[in-house]
């Protein structure tokens, strides 16, 4: 199942950038899926969020009405409730129903993930990355980057892992990397 969402939209990922969390505490709770951060533009806090990771809903304070008022602004001006809707939100019925927190939490678990992603993208000099945005394997060589492994030893590597890919699942390795590690993606 390949599950949308909003990093799948460029344009939505240029959006949040101008955004950062901060002071991320994340894998907490019975489920491991708590998460405790700042959400800021530029150096300006925003919301502090936090989810327990017990249930429930998080909690979502504003550090006050002009930080609501901003963040308000800059999602309804960019049409972010659409683009959550275009991109795995469309078991709502409209996304007029798509309210602020709502906005707030998907903008915050979004961020995380970029966070996630560049931390990958690092660690591609050393191994082979695979997955979707949520799970991900890695196949490495101890204490080796990948230019110094042999590139037969990576083809044979690559092409078992790439049969092994479900729908909705890649390579982190870019193109590029795959190329000059003489790998025919």
């Amino acid at each position: 199942m390949n599950r949308k969402t909003i990093l799948d939209n460029q344009e939505a990922r240029e959006f949040l950038k101008q955004f950062k969390v901060t002071n991320v505490v994340a894998g907490r709770g019975h489920d491991c899926g708590g998460l405790v951060c700042f959400l800021k533009l530029k150096s300006k806090t925003l919301v502090d969020y936090h989810d327990d990771g017990w249930g429930g809903q998080p909690e979502i304070r504003f550090d006050d009405d002009d930080a609501r008022q901003l963040l308000y602004k800059k999602l309804t001006d960019f049409n972010y409730a659409q683009k959550m809707f275009d991109n795995g939100w469309d078991f709502m019925k409209s996304p007029d129903e798509i309210d602020l927190d709502t906005q707030v939490e998907d903008v915050i678990s979004a961020l995380v993930n970029l966070k996630n992603e560049v931390s990958l993208m690092r660690k591609t000099k050393r191994a082979f990355i695979f997955g979707n945005h949520f799970s991900q394997s890695e196949v490495a060589w101890s204490k080796r980057n990948l230019a110094d492994i042999p590139s037969p030893l990576l083809q044979r590597t690559y092409d078992k892992y790439k049969k092994e890919l479900v729908d909705g699942q890649r390579f982190f390795n870019t193109k590029e990397q795959l190329i000059s590690l003489g790998i025919n993606p």
